[in-house]
């Protein structure tokens, strides 16, 4: 049910008069039709009252005063049942809504977002719906211009724009305040430093190198920049590189390999090869099963055995180079 209560306080003088001239017609055309009786003489016929000029509108001799209504702000009551109640029909975010952009096989898109949801979108907090500001994804959204159904399936791969939205969201580029771009920057800088501190370890000790040396270092650094829509993986590439030198950084890599039946290695393979952080992946088949041999840096371990876990429903083993057979999350 929605209740709405509008009061307002008229925009000029003028409209008084106005009201009171409507007022007046109707009293004197009353009391052409049916004749007025006086309460001071029951029964006596009286004549209507003379009307009489204020310079803006016709009043009634006798009439009591017209009273100015109070003024009261408008406002719009939504009330009803169903799921959500009023929160579901309204957004307390009092933040502007900015262009969120992305681009895919040769295509922009754009949709309206809101900046601090959109974070939130991307870790699970809040539904799209929160984040978004309407349903409608634009090639251009000051022209107006909206991607065909074609266009959206050549580049992401669906025509649905529930999903092309998902997608936006979620790798897209948005507009930052000042605010909110410094602390994207710090938490892709600490998330850097804990990076490389995880797959990164000083070559002459083989020792752990502390966070504070990394951070130092980082920030000695000429003419760094960090991007707080890059990947954190990309970035700590480019930036242990420059670090190689001053900390004498080495990759702390380990050796393993994963055995799973042929049924599996398809998707098994798929994981292994679309990490970043694992090389020399050799394969080698037999009849019934594959084992994968392949190198990787400590801080992934936590990423491959929940990948590989997905793909193969738990059904693998994954053996690091001198240490106990280490099956798979839910068996193998």
């Amino acid at each position: 049910e929605m209740v709405a209560t509008r009061r307002f306080r008229p925009a000029i003088p003028e409209l008084w008069c106005l009201v009171a001239c409507v007022l007046a017609s109707g009293l004197r055309a009353a009391s052409v039709a049916s004749p007025i009786r006086s309460c001071a003489s029951p029964g006596a016929v009286t004549h209507p009252p003379t009307p009489v000029s204020t310079g803006r509108a016709e009043v009634l001799a006798g009439d009591p005063p017209l009273r100015s209504l109070p003024p009261v702000v408008g406002r719009l009551v939504l009330r009803g049942g169903g799921k959500g109640g009023d929160n579901h029909h309204q957004k307390t975010n009092q933040e502007e809504p900015v262009l969120c952009r992305y681009k895919k096989g040769g295509t922009h898109f754009e949709i309206m977002c809101l900046p601090t949801m959109v974070e939130q979108f991307r870790g699970g907090k809040v539904a799209r719906d929160d984040a978004v500001v309407g349903r409608e994804v634009f090639k251009d959204a000051k022209k107006g211009d909206r991607p065909s159904a074609a266009e959206l399936e050549a580049a992401v791969g669906t025509a649905s724009h529930e999903e092309c939205i998902d997608i936006v969201l979620a790798q897209g580029e948005y507009q930052l305040t000042v605010a909110q771009r410094k602390a994207k920057t710090d938490e892709k800088f600490a998330a850097i430093v804990n990076y490389i501190c995880s797959n990164y370890i000083e070559g002459g000790t083989k020792r752990a190198i502390p966070a504070v040396r990394v951070e130092e270092s980082m920030n000695h650094l000429k003419g760094l920049k960090i991007d707080p829509f890059r990947s954190v993986w990309f970035q700590a590439q480019d930036i242990a590189k420059k670090l190689k030198e001053p900390l004498k950084l080495v990759k702390n890599e380990i050796s393993a390999t994963v055995t799973v039946k042929m049924a599996l290695a398809g998707p098994a393979s798929g994981v292994l090869h679309s990490n970043g952080g694992i090389a020399k992946v050799v394969e080698e088949y037999e009849e019934d099963s594959a084992t994968f041999t392949f190198d990787f840096t400590a801080g992934e371990h936590e990423r491959i055995v929940s990948d590989l876990t997905k793909a193969t429903g738990g059904e693998y083993e994954l053996k690091i180079v001198g240490a106990d057979a280490a099956p798979g999350e839910g068996g193998a």
